[in-house]
Order: structure tokens, then sequence, then C-alpha cells
């Protein structure tokens, strides 16, 4: 499918991504803003996804946020509300296109780019509909989880002592993402085989302890109200052990109307992706596409 390369600028940052043309015969159609993970692979996360926006009428933007791939900005530095703030600039950006309609605008995000795009929308109405698939409502629940009582404690301690080495050198230390987020038995060789991989190729060695810290106090559930009167779809995977479906649950309790809540029973975290499982992928998708139909108007 064509595809063109794309920048734009986010806090003085040169932000690398692709567009996916609308397919169909509307002079300005809507468009989708998609928001990768906590790796940053959208190489890997969000194959599918923009293509069959785009078959459906969509204009759809897939970026490296600040930091991450092949984005300008401190290698591996992953903070929230910067994200947050790099989507809304993506915003700005898909409204400058002559072929989108500037009103019609929407967010994707699987997991961690839910979250985030909660974050985004939160603050901008330019987003009229967001569909999060697996997302995380209170990312310090969501860390303490993974860990044992003792675990977590010595965790919170390494983090206060970057903290104080933060202050006094300006340096925050460089962890694998697997000692923020612990990957549990569904993530397989072949997954950390390609954590490693993209870390390479990206030029950084990992993420910041910073980044850790950060995510103790991002917790979208709180702002996740404030989306409307823009219309939120939250989906998940019922048997999910990576992101418990409490998770979303949490979410679509405390959003505010238009939202509705999708759970695919007896499926896992890594069912939502189109290499892993097409049949569940085509599900969300067509949900997905739905969801836009209602809010941003048919885009055929």
């Amino acid at each position: 499918m064509e595809r063109e390369e794309i920048s734009f600028f986010s806090a003085g940052h040169r932000l690398k991504g692709f567009w996916y043309p609308p397919l169909g015969e509307a002079e300005r159609a809507p468009a989708v803003v998609i928001c990768h993970g906590f790796s940053g692979m959208i190489e890997l996360q969000v194959v599918g996804i923009p293509e069959a926006l785009s078959e459906a009428g969509y204009g759809a933007l897939t970026f490296y946020c600040r930091g991450i791939g092949e984005s300008e900005g401190p290698r591996g530095r992953v903070i929230p509300w910067e994200q947050a703030d790099d989507i809304r600039n993506a915003i700005t950006y898909v409204q400058t296109r002559d072929d989108v309609d500037p009103g019609r605008i929407g967010l994707f995000g699987n997991a961690w780019g839910c979250s985030v795009a909660v974050a985004a929308a939160s603050l901008d109405h330019r987003a009229k509909a967001l569909v999060g698939t697996v997302g995380i409502g209170d990312c310090e629940r969501w860390l303490k989880s993974e860990r044992p009582r003792w675990e977590w404690k010595k965790f919170l301690k390494r983090l206060e002592d970057d903290r104080v080495r933060r202050v006094l050198t300006g340096e925050s230390e460089v962890v694998h993402p697997n000692e923020i987020h612990i990957p549990d038995h569904a993530a397989s060789e072949a997954r950390d085989r390609q954590w490693n991989e993209f870390i390479a190729k990206s030029g950084y060695k990992g993420y910041p302890l910073e980044t850790a810290s950060a995510l103790l106090d991002f917790k979208p559930e709180e702002v996740v109200g404030r989306v409307s009167p823009g219309a939120v779809m939250f989906i998940h995977m019922g048997e999910d052990i990576t992101v418990p479906v409490e998770e979303s649950m949490m979410l679509y309790e405390k959003a505010r109307e238009p939202k509705e809540l999708v759970i695919f029973e007896g499926k896992q975290h890594y069912d939502t992706f189109k290499f892993t499982n097409p049949e569940v992928f085509g599900q969300i998708m067509d949900r997905a596409i739905d969801w836009y139909g209602q809010h941003l108007g048919g885009a055929r």
C-alpha cells in the first residue's frame, strides 16, 4: 500500500512518521492518528492498523514519539505527558494536509498508546473519537501488579536513588525496558529479541529510570472524563495477563458519554496484533472503523 514518509516538529524535535492516504473519492477525508506502544516498535505493533483505516477511507498517521525510533530527542526518554504533547502536535500536522477534513480527527492507541492517547484527548478536543485497546488506567497500579511486595519496595528505593542522581549529576541510570515493565511468560524469546534489535537499531541502550518515575505519576483514568464530548471506545482481552482487563474497566467507568467497552473473552494481550491473531485483529478494526463512522462521519 502507498505510504508517504513525513516529518513534523514537537518541542523542537523533528519527529518521523508515515502517512497512509485515504482511499476513496472524498476530497477531504477524516483522519486517525495512531499512537504506538511502550516500546515504540511501530514496524511491529501497529502493522495492519493504518492499512485497514486507509482502505476504509480514513487518512492514517503513524509516527515515533520524541526520543524513539527515527525521531529526534533524548534517546529512549519515554515521558507520558511529553508523548501526549507529541500526539497533539501530530493532530496539528494532520490538520494541515489538503486531503484531510481538519474537523474530523480521531485517535487510535494500543496498550501504552491507548493511555497516552487518553491523556492527549483530555487536553485536546480536536480529537473527536478515540479507540484504545488493552489500555492502562493507572500506571503505578500496573507496575506494582507485576512485582512481589518486596521487589516493589526495592524498585521504589531504586527510583528514589535515581531521583537524587538526576538532581546531583543531571543523568539518569539507563536500563533495559524489561526492568521497568516486567514481561510475562506470554512475551516470547522472539519478543525479547525484537526489543534488543530495536534498541540497538535506534541508537540507545534502553530507557532511563526517569521514565519509571514518570509512570508512577501517570494515571489516565483520572483525566479520561475530560475527553468528553469526544467519544471513547475501550477494547480489552478477557484473559490479558500483561495488562489486566480491570484497567480498561476503570477507564470506561470514569469516562463520560459517549463511551463503549468491548471485551474479547478468552483472548490474551498479544491477540490484538495482526501477526499474532489476524481474526481478532480484524474484529477489532471492524469495531474501530464502525466507531469512527459514528463519531467522525462516514469516510467514503
